[in-house]
C-alpha cells in the first residue's frame, strides 16, 4: 500500500507540471477575417458627342457639341494629343494623351470621336463623360492592315467606317458595330483624303504624290479601282493678233487678269499666225476632299433637283522635258516659261454620280492657275457649307483661308477672298450653327475663329434701281481671333522649329524664283513621285524623311560634302537667292527631326524575307556590295552601273539609300521602273536579277520591302 501510494504520488508530481504549463501557453489568435472586397465602381456614364454639322469625312479638327458646349477637337500631331477647344469663350478645356501620331478625326453616330492613329497603326475610338473639362477615354481600339492610318470617312448609312492608309496606300473599311474589316484594297502612293458619294456606291481618294484621283466602287460585287486624272496635257493653240491679246487674259494662267501681254511661247510671222504652247501638268498635293451639291447646268426653271460634286483642291505640276537639261529644276525644254510658275493651285469639280470630270457650267470653281494673292500654296484642308455652297480650304504654304463659290455659278471662277491665319494650318471645321470657322496653325499652335456669316449689304440710296447694277465686291477679310494652347510636352528645338517653317514656305524667293516650297516637292518630307529635267539630266525627287541623318556626300551625283551644301545648290537650281548660314542650319535641322515613314507592325523578316536577305547577300547577285546593311544600305559612293542616259552630265551615281524603298517608286535615278516588281523583272546590269526566278524574284521584292 505504502508503495502503491508513493506511486500515484509521482505520477501527480510529474503531471502537475505539465497540466500547469499547458495551461499557461499563449493562445495564438484566429486569423482575422479577409477584408470584403471593396464594391466595384460604377461604370462610367459617357455623354455623347454629336456633330455640329453633317459631316461624314475626317478632319483634323471636328466642331461638335458636348451637351450645351460647343467644343472644336483638334488632332495635335506635334503633341500626340487630342485638344479639345471652347468655341464660345474660346479657351482650351483638355488635353487626351494619345498611343500615337493622330491623323483626321470624326464623330460616329454612337457620339464617339473616332482618331487615326498614324504611328500606331490604328483607330482610337474616344468618349466624353459629363465634365466637358475632363480627358476623353479610350474606351476601344480598330487595328488597320495598312501602315499609317491618315483619313477616315463613314458610308451615308454611317455603319461603316472607311480608313486611307498613307504608307500603307490602302483603303481599308470596318463595320463600327463589330470593330471587324470587311475588306482593304490597294490604291495609288499616299492616299491623304477620302469622302464617299450620297449614294453610297463611290469612295474617292485623293493622294499627295499621285496625278488622280482614286474611284473605289463600294458594291458588294466589284470594289474596283478607277483612276480619275486631275492632269493638264499640254497643248497648243493657234490665235491671231487679237487672239493673242485675249489669250494672255484667259483664266489668268499664271497671270493676273488684265496684265499686259507678255509675248512668250511665240511663233511663227505674221499679225495672224502664232502658235502658243503650254505645257503639261500633273496633280500632286491632294491632301483634301469635299462634296458640295449644285443645280445641274440644264435644271429647269424652280427645279429642286441637286447633283452632286467631289471637290479636289491640288497643285498642278510642270516638271519640264526630263530628256532636256534645264537651267533649274523643272524648266527643261521650256526655259521661256519664266513667268509661269512651275506650280499652280487648282480645284477640279468631280462629277460624283458619273465617276468624272465635271464638265459645261459646273466645271470650274477656282480660276485655273491663279497666282498672287490668291495663290493657295501646298492644299491641306477642305470643309463646305453646302446650303451656301461656299468651299474654304487652308493653304499651308501662305498662312491663308481660302474661299471659293462652290457652286459653279461664276465663269471665271469662284475666288472670293483670302483669310490670313496663323502660321501652318493643316486643319480646318465649320460650325454651322454660330456661322463661325475654327482652323488649326500647327506651326504657331494657335486656334482660329472667324465669322463666315454673308456680311449685311448697304442700303441703296434714293435712284439706285435707276443705276446699272455695280459688279459685286468680294466681301472683306472677316475678322479673325487667334488663341494659343498649350505647348506640346516633348517641343522641338528653336532651330529645327525655324526650318520646319521654312521648309514649308511658300513664295520665299531665297528658296525659288518661281514660289515653290521645299514641300512642293517633299510633302511630309517624303517625295512627289516625280522625275524633273534638272542641269545635270533627269532626277527623280528623293525620299528625305528618315534617311538624311547619314554619312556624307549628298547628291545624286555624290559632289556635296554637307547636307547644308546640298541645300544650297539645291535652292540655286531653283533660282533662288540663298539662304543665310542660320537658316540653313535650321532647315538640315529639321530634315534630320523629320519623322520617318511608320513601318507595318506586320513587317517581320518571315522565310520568304529571309530568302530575299540570301540573295541580296549573295556572291552571284552583290547587292549588298554597295547596299550593305551595316552602313545604311549604302556605301556612300559612287558607281557607274550603265544607267545613265543622253541628258546626263556624268555616267556616276551615288548609290541611294534603300530605306523605305518600297514606298518610294518610280526607280532608278530617271524613274524609269514604274514599280519595284518592274525593276527587278528588268534590270539586267546590277546584279542582274532579271535572271532570277519569279520565286526568287517576289522573295528579294518582300525583302527590299522590309527595309
Amino acid at each position: 500500500m505504502a508503495r502503491h501510494g508513493r506511486t500515484l504520488g509521482l505520477v501527480a508530481a510529474l503531471l502537475v507540471p505539465v497540466a500547469f504549463a499547458t495551461g499557461c501557453a499563449k493562445k495564438e489568435p484566429p486569423p482575422p477575417p479577409e477584408p470584403a472586397p471593396p464594391p466595384p465602381p460604377p461604370p462610367k456614364v459617357y455623354v455623347p458627342i454629336t456633330r455640329a454639322a453633317e459631316a461624314r469625312d475626317g478632319s483634323t479638327v471636328v466642331v461638335a457639341k458636348l451637351r450645351e458646349r460647343t467644343i472644336a477637337y483638334i488632332s495635335d500631331e506635334d503633341d500626340s494629343a487630342v485638344r479639345a477647344f471652347d468655341v464660345a469663350t474660346r479657351t482650351e478645356l483638355s488635353r487626351t494623351p494619345l498611343d500615337g501620331r493622330p491623323g483626321q478625326m470624326l464623330v460616329d453616330k454612337a457620339g464617339r470621336l473616332l482618331v487615326a492613329l498614324r504611328t500606331d497603326q490604328a483607330v482610337a475610338v474616344l468618349e466624353a463623360t459629363a465634365d466637358e473639362r475632363a480627358p476623353l477615354d479610350a474606351t476601344a481600339t480598330i487595328e488597320t492592315a495598312g501602315a499609317e492610318p491618315i483619313a477616315m470617312a463613314l458610308t451615308p448609312d454611317e455603319s461603316t467606317l472607311l480608313v486611307t492608309t498613307g504608307w500603307g496606300h490602302s483603303l481599308e473599311a470596318y463595320e463600327l458595330a463589330s470593330a471587324t474589316r470587311r475588306f482593304a484594297v490597294d490604291v495609288a502612293r499616299e492616299p491623304r483624303a477620302v469622302t464617299v458619294a450620297s449614294d453610297g456606291k463611290t469612295a474617292y481618294v485623293a493622294h499627295a504624290a499621285a496625278g488622280h484621283l482614286s474611284a473605289v466602287d463600294l458594291e458588294e460585287a466589284s470594289r474596283t479601282v478607277a483612276p480619275i486624272d486631275l492632269g493638264v496635257p499640254g497643248w497648243t493653240e493657234r490665235r491671231g493678233g487679237a487672239g493673242l491679246q485675249l489669250f494672255f487674259k484667259l483664266d489668268g494662267d499664271g497671270l493676273d487678269e488684265g496684265a499686259a501681254p507678255r509675248h512668250r511661247f511665240v511663233c511663227g510671222t505674221g499679225l495672224l499666225h502664232h502658235e502658243v504652247t503650254f505645257p503639261a501638268r500633273v496633280a500632286r498635293q491632294g491632301f483634301s476632299l469635299a462634296r458640295v451639291h449644285v443645280k445641274p447646268s440644264k435644271a429647269k426653271q424652280g427645279s429642286a433637283e441637286l447633283e452632286e460634286r467631289v471637290l479636289a483642291p491640288h497643285a498642278a505640276v510642270a516638271t519640264g522635258d526630263a530628256k532636256v537639261r534645264s537651267t533649274g529644276y523643272g524648266g527643261g525644254g521650256l526655259e521661256e516659261a519664266e513667268n509661269i510658275p512651275t506650280e499652280m493651285f487648282d480645284i477640279d469639280v468631280i462629277d460624283a454620280a458619273k465617276r468624272a470630270r465635271a464638265t459645261g457650267h459646273h466645271a470650274r470653281v477656282a480660276p485655273r492657275f491663279r497666282s498672287g494673292a490668291q495663290a493657295c500654296r501646298l492644299p491641306r484642308a477642305a470643309a463646305v457649307d453646302d446650303a451656301r455652297q461656299r468651299l474654304y480650304v487652308s493653304c499651308l504654304g501662305v498662312d491663308k483661308v481660302m474661299e471659293y463659290d462652290a457652286s459653279g455659278s461664276t465663269p471665271a471662277g469662284g475666288f472670293l477672298r483670302a483669310i490670313d491665319v496663323g502660321a501652318g494650318p493643316t486643319g480646318i471645321a465649320l460650325d454651322l450653327g454660330s456661322r463661325q470657322a475654327v482652323v488649326w496653325s500647327a506651326f504657331d499652335r494657335v486656334v482660329n475663329v472667324f465669322s463666315i456669316a454673308e456680311p449685311i449689304a448697304e442700303p441703296a440710296g434714293e435712284g439706285a434701281a435707276k443705276k446699272k447694277p455695280a459688279k459685286a465686291a468680294p466681301p472683306p477679310p472677316p475678322e479673325v481671333t487667334r488663341v494659343a494652347v498649350a505647348p506640346p510636352s516633348t517641343p522641338l528645338a528653336p532651330e529645327a522649329a525655324l526650318g520646319e517653317r521654312l521648309f514649308h514656305r511658300a513664295g520665299n524667293t531665297k528658296i525659288s524664283k518661281d514660289g515653290r516650297a521645299c514641300a512642293s516637292c517633299h510633302p511630309d518630307g517624303r517625295d512627289d513621285g516625280l522625275v524633273w529635267s534638272t542641269p545635270d539630266g533627269p532626277r527623280q525627287t528623293i525620299l528625305l524623311a528618315g534617311r538624311v541623318e547619314r554619312a556624307s556626300p549628298f547628291g545624286w551625283l555624290g559632289k556635296h560634302g554637307s547636307l547644308e551644301e546640298h541645300i544650297t545648290i539645291t535652292m540655286k537650281n531653283l533660282k533662288g537667292t540663298g539662304a543665310s548660314a542660320e537658316e540653313l542650319g535650321a532647315l538640315a535641322s529639321w530634315l534630320r527631326a523629320m519623322k520617318a515613314p511608320p513601318r507595318a507592325k506586320q513587317a517581320t523578316i518571315g522565310p520568304k524575307e529571309e530568302r530575299g536577305r540570301e540573295l541580296f547577300n549573295s556572291s552571284a547577285l552583290q547587292c549588298g556590295t554597295c547596299h550593305a546593311e551595316k552602313d545604311g544600305f549604302s556605301d556612300h559612293e559612287s558607281h557607274d552601273v550603265a544607267s545613265a542616259t543622253g541628258a546626263d552630265v556624268s555616267r556616276q551615281f551615288l548609290v541611294p539609300s534603300l530605306r523605305f524603298v518600297g514606298g518610294s517608286s518610280p526607280y532608278f535615278h530617271d524613274g524609269r521602273y514604274a514599280t519595284l516588281g518592274e525593276l527587278l523583272e528588268k534590270n539586267d546590269k546590277m546584279g542582274d536579277t532579271k535572271s532570277l526566278s519569279r520565286e526568287d524574284r517576289d522573295a528579294l521584292e518582300a525583302y527590299l520591302r522590309a527595309l
